[in-house]
């Protein structure tokens, strides 16, 4: 490795980067190929067209020639993507790498020179979908200096610079056919992100709605378990079990008349948890945007999608019955999803946003409808004291049919200069304050 050197980007290797990052794309094109011809309904294609041509031209030349032709059409089409991707990356990034990575504190572009000779290189700058974190971008080896260390080496180079500067994590993304990158990134302690964390678009409105309605009406059951684990509303249903035993002179009368009682109970807190559901579809709800993104406002709301669906969400106020204090709000994962760190995450997330705008105090409310809602309430406690950022899930194996994954590795150091510590968030069980508003992953 003495003939390695890895150092900042300089004007003078323009056309060098140039040159690796355009072979390396091209290097995709077969492997791209191959994902497509893999895929279940492009083989029913290709065997439907060629049945339906040998059928009707009883010679088997010409479906030969067409599947050949439909192939290299394919062929052709798929490296026209991938030119029109580098032409659309030498436009923008590519275009003035000293004004896009070196001038900014936390971004940065380096190369690999080997014997004079620039093989390989990467950058970074702050990711735009994962708030807090470092992404690492344009990593490429020429493929004739390869299994030598480099790309390892440009990757903890990364790594060391986001740790310098409190990133507690760094993220990328690599396409489903980069098979031979995906393998480097796991030994290196990257995981692969089966969902992302972003702030709320106005598309997700009735996504939002709904899952905080369906979220919410999940604990019906909780607090009919509850209510009847009380001490005087099991005498009461004993002392109304012998009432009507008294009255009725009947064993069958008695279980009928108490097993109404206890259907209209459960139709009482039916009604009550559709008037909670109404009450915050009314509040801060009913106008997302307006409650949690005013501009100048220290308030957000984020939402955690997969491949397009909406699986949780969390928001953080002004806390109005706490002075002083910021409020985490709406805290749902879809059933699905718990048990996974979704909701994790998305606490974390909002930790990390009190720390940059300076919030000390962050509190919760939840029920005492729910020992589950309890346990939810003392993992937030604990969050302040954990030094990991995320402990995500691997992605499962099956879904191949992705076209990209995001990964992220854990780093060890502290949180930023400016947020020395995570803001202190305490748990609170408040019964006047209604449901929790979603069960959350552990």
């Amino acid at each position: 490795m003495a003939e390695l050197q890895i150092r900042r980007y300089e004007d003078r290797d323009e056309e060098e980067v140039k040159e690796v990052f355009t072979l390396g794309m091209f290097e995709h094109v077969p492997s791209s190929c191959m994902h497509v011809l893999k895929q279940p309904h492009v083989q029913m294609l290709l065997a439907c067209l060629f049945c339906a041509l040998l059928a009707s031209s009883k010679s088997i030349l010409l479906p030969v020639l067409a599947v050949a032709l439909l192939l290299a059409a394919g062929r052709q089409g798929i490296s026209h993507m991938f030119y029109r991707y580098i032409e659309e990356s030498m436009r923008k990034d590519l275009n003035s790498v000293r004004k896009t990575y070196m001038e900014g504190v936390n971004s940065c572009f380096w190369v690999a020179e080997w014997q004079g000779r620039v093989v390989g290189t990467v950058a970074c700058l702050p990711a735009e979908q994962n708030a807090g974190c470092l992404e690492l971008k344009r990593m490429s080896v020429r493929q004739s200096h390869r299994r030598r260390g480099i790309a390892k080496a440009l990757c903890d180079t990364v790594a060391e610079f986001a740790r310098l500067r409190g990133f507690p994590a760094v993220v990328l993304a690599t396409s489903v056919v980069q098979t031979d990158a995906q393998k480097l990134y796991g030994r290196l302690g990257y995981e692969k992100m089966w969902y992302q964390i972003r702030e709320y678009q106005d598309s997700d409105y009735s996504s939002v709605r709904e899952l905080y309605s369906t979220s919410f009406r999940e604990h019906e059951g909780a607090v009919c378990v509850l209510t009847l684990k009380q001490r005087w509303v099991q005498i009461a249903l004993l002392g109304l079990s012998i009432l009507f035993l008294f009255l009725f002179g009947s064993v069958l009368a008695s279980v009928l008349c108490l097993s109404g009682v206890l259907l209209a109970g459960r139709f009482a807190v039916f009604c009550l948890f559709e008037q909670g559901v109404q009450l915050g579809l009314r509040e801060d709800l009913q106008d997302i945007r307006a409650s949690y993104m005013h501009p100048g406002k220290i308030s957000c709301f984020w939402v955690a999608e997969s491949k397009g669906s909406l699986l949780g969400t969390v928001g953080i106020l002004p806390c109005v019955t706490e002075p002083g204090a910021w409020e985490l709000k709406r805290i749902s994962v879809r059933k699905g999803f718990w048990q996974r760190g979704l909701a994790k995450a998305l606490c974390l997330t909002t930790l990390q946003f009190a720390a940059r705008n300076k919030v000390e105090r962050v509190v919760l409310f939840t029920s005492l409808s729910c020992v589950t809602l309890k346990q939810a309430c003392s993992r937030r406690e604990r969050l302040n004291r954990e030094a990991t950022f995320l402990q995500l899930a691997a992605l499962n194996e099956h879904q191949a049919a992705v076209l990209a994954f995001s990964w992220i590795r854990l780093l060890s150091a502290g949180p930023r200069a400016d947020s020395k510590s995570h803001p202190a968030i305490t748990g609170m069980e408040r019964g006047d304050r209604g449901m929790c508003d979603g069960r959350q992953g552990r």
